[in-house]
């Protein structure tokens, strides 16, 4: 009897994953962020502006226009050059809240803090060298969106 309690024991465990290797609901979070800082970075070494902007929430959109974006990308590729690639994706820490993001960020939004998703970044490469491309990822509606965007060269 004791034996079969062991078994059903391990065989629990093992049907639940037993603690190791599962994936959490944050880390999930992070790995969809990265991914569309990766896919946002692609669309960009591409040259494909509609695609970048269509990745962009309704918020962002309402007060950053195509034109806006575009002549935005331009200023921020000005000195570094055309991004060729996409060669690394990370993530930060999320604000606690709306006002830590606006002062500590200087990070302003209309998106409601529930629908924060991720702080993620992508490095564009360029033959003059590198850049960062941080974003507010947010989901808005079933989607994945971009609400916030930064451009910084690394030191």
């Amino acid at each position: 009897m004791r034996k079969v309690l062991l078994w059903t024991l391990l065989c629990l465990l093992c049907a639940c994953g037993g603690g190791g290797g599962t994936t959490t609901s944050a880390e999930t979070k992070e790995a969809e962020s990265m991914a569309v800082a990766d896919k946002f970075g692609k669309a960009l070494a591409a040259g494909d502006l509609d695609g970048a902007y269509a990745m962009t929430s309704s918020f962002y959109q309402k007060k950053v226009s195509r034109e806006t974006f575009e002549a935005d990308v331009a200023r921020a590729t000005k000195e570094f050059g055309k991004p060729t690639a996409v060669s690394a994706t990370d993530i930060g820490i999320l604000p606690a809240n709306a006002e830590e993001a606006a002062s500590d960020f200087d990070l302003v939004t209309e998106a409601p803090i529930e629908s924060w998703h991720g702080w993620a970044f992508a490095t564009l490469q360029s033959e003059q060298g590198g850049m960062d491309v941080r974003m507010l990822v947010i989901k808005e509606g079933n989607d994945l969106k971009i609400d916030h965007l930064e451009y910084d060269y690394p030191d």
